[in-house]
């Protein structure tokens, strides 16, 4: 009798007991990525690079965010995306200037006020300092700019290195420049979800097509021996010995 008690106790304590929670399979797989704190940072690293590459018009650029010259107001960054979309065009009075030598002019420049084509022999090797905060190379080019905007390639190799495709990576390099956040919320205010709708929609397409192209043609396995290369004969940090690679690896140079 008692044993009949206690099975019926135990069908009603599973009836009455609420459902085991079933995690979805991504929520599962991030509380496991999260308990790996090398590759949680990494992972952050990542995206502060993606960061970077996204908006590094806005962190490195010869042109200012406002720009305030012969009583009228500008928006120079900005307007760089409406005149490289065709959209726009530069005012005679700005058309090939320097924004840094305008006489009575305000603005407001980005953190590092150089692109990294920008030259001056007048300043090569400079260390740094707060006009140039890395310094300067041969050439005189800000190399905090070169950073920012290298960023990009930066990803562009470390996801090939991975075994991310390559058309994959080149898709994210033509969309990066092409669809720009600034110029999707120009287009809207000034033309409408149209427009924008459009402009999102023929870049993304364009990335993906340009990518799965370039995809096809395998271009992976010219890059991914230099990479392999370039890591085998790395001096290393310590010792500064250079590691000869292997002639029979998949990596090594072919003579």
């Amino acid at each position: 009798m008692s044993s009949k008690h206690a099975e019926t106790s135990a069908a009603e304590t599973r009836e009455t007991a609420p459902a085991a929670r079933t995690d979805s399979f991504g929520l599962t797989v991030w509380r496991q990525f999260k308990r790996n704190s090398v590759a949680l940072a990494g992972f952050y690293a990542v995206l502060f690079l993606a960061f970077v590459a996204l908006f590094a018009d806005f962190l490195a650029n010869d042109k200012p965010y406002y720009l305030e010259y012969q009583g009228r107001s500008y928006f120079p960054i900005f307007r760089s995306y409406l005149v490289g979309a065709g959209l726009a065009q530069w005012p005679p009075e700005l058309l090939n200037v320097d924004f840094k030598k305008l006489k009575g002019a305000k603005a407001i420049f980005p953190p590092v006020p150089y692109r990294p084509s920008n030259i001056d022999l007048f300043a090569p090797y400079e260390a740094p300092s707060l006009k140039h905060w890395f310094g300067t190379d041969r050439l005189g080019r800000d190399i905090m700019a070169g950073m920012i905007h290298g960023s990009r390639i930066s990803l562009s190799i470390g996801f090939v290195a991975v075994g991310i495709p390559l058309g994959v990576t080149l898709s994210f390099l033509i969309a990066s420049p092409l669809v720009n956040e600034v110029a999707v919320v120009l287009l809207y205010g000034m033309f409408g979800f149209e427009v924008a709708a459009l402009y999102i929609g023929a870049g993304l397409v364009l990335a993906i097509v340009a990518g799965f192209v370039l995809g096809r043609m395998r271009l992976e396995r010219h890059i991914e021996p230099m990479i392999l290369e370039a890591a085998a004969v790395a001096p290393l940090a310590t010792g500064g010995a250079e590691v000869q690679p292997d002639r029979g690896s998949p990596g090594s140079a072919v003579e």
